[in-house]
């Protein structure tokens, strides 16, 4: 059972990874289209991913972890590396429900109501710089979480 977990736990890691990579790159590169259709289109795409990616394999992340810990008998409190990581883990996790994802979903809405326009207003772009700050912290942790995996510190 063991080592089917560690499978699980880094396969939906990898793919959590790879996701929130593709969304950041995915909207960075439809902006600099500077075409509200194209960009409504990425924004759509990258919310949908999302759904049927992001949060699913999150999940998977979360729950393979417990049962790594449980399965190892192993004491949170007895490793630092492991506090830190589920600390960077829970700040993110809270972070992207309560700001990422609605940021996007907001200037998906913005990019709709302005895709007939020539070009998108100054509000979609505020937005979207506060949302391209957060996602790359949010890149940083996941980074930092498996660097702690791998080198294990004391």
């Amino acid at each position: 059972m063991l080592p089917v977990a560690h499978v699980i736990h880094h396969l939906s890691m990898i793919i959590f990874f790879g996701n929130i990579i593709s969304t950041y790159t995915w909207k960075r590169h439809a902006e600099r289209s500077q075409n509200p259709t194209v960009i409504c289109h990425a924004l759509t795409g990258s919310l949908l991913m999302d759904k049927a990616i992001t949060i699913p394999a999150s999940v998977v992340v979360t729950l393979s972890g417990v049962l790594l810990i449980i399965l190892k008998g192993v004491s949170i409190l007895s490793h630092l590396w492991l506090q830190l990581s589920i600390a960077l883990w829970l700040v993110s996790a809270i972070s992207a429900v309560r700001f990422l994802v609605p940021s996007l979903s907001q200037l998906q809405k913005i990019a709709e109501a302005q895709r007939t326009q020539d070009s998108l207003d100054s509000s979609y772009y505020y937005h979207s710089k506060r949302w391209d700050v957060l996602s790359l912290l949010l890149i940083i942790s996941p980074m930092v979480i498996l660097i702690l995996m791998i080198v294990k510190p004391s």
